[in-house]
């Protein structure tokens, strides 16, 4: 949080307003990553807002995900689902793989239709895998798993989960790998 409010202030004082917004969407990233959706939630809308102003579609994408979220962080499903729609339809029309990819991710991976969950998230990974953002493949690898294990097919369940810890170990998260162990167990 500290190095992202650093660099917010550094693009303030460059006073270019797409920095600005990048070091507000990275700042809500950090923020919600902590535990701290109120200040997510907050910096993720004014991240979105001058991205718009700007028109840049593909990071006004971005920080709506962030703010998907952050209301995720405050038990905010509605507005949850709500944030993470624009998001997917702006990634969409603009091609952005990545953007495509996270939105989905946070809109299905508890989605109360199984069915669509699975697909969403199969949808999720093809497109971190098309957007070649291996850092990511792990998120619905690890959602998918816990879909699987939740309907007792443990051994996709188990397949899913080596798949996540190998993209988590080829990029160094150990973070992620024991949030996801931690979920399988239950």
């Amino acid at each position: 949080i500290e190095t992202a409010q650093d660099a917010l202030r550094a693009a303030r004082r460059a006073r270019q307003p797409a920095l600005e917004a990048l070091g507000l969407f990275r700042l809500s990233e950090a923020q919600f990553r902590s535990g701290l959706g109120e200040a997510a939630l907050h910096n993720a809308q004014r991240s979105a807002a001058l991205f718009e102003t700007l028109g840049d579609t593909v990071w006004q994408g971005r920080a709506l995900w962030a703010q998907a979220h952050a209301h995720d962080r405050l038990g905010q499903g509605a507005q949850r689902e709500q944030a993470a729609k624009q998001a997917l339809a702006l990634a969409q029309a603009a091609g952005d793989q990545l953007g495509i990819g996270a939105a989905l991710n946070i809109l299905y991976r508890e989605h109360h239709d199984i069915g669509q969950r699975i697909k969403g998230l199969k949808q999720s990974y093809d497109a971190f895998r098309a957007a070649g953002y291996v850092e990511r493949f792990s998120g619905p690898l690890g959602n998918l798993g816990l879909t699987y294990s939740a309907l007792g097919r443990f051994a996709q369940a188990r397949r899913l989960a080596v798949q996540s810890r190998q993209a988590d170990q080829q990029q160094g998260n150990r973070h992620s790998l024991v949030a996801f162990a931690v979920q399988l167990a239950m």
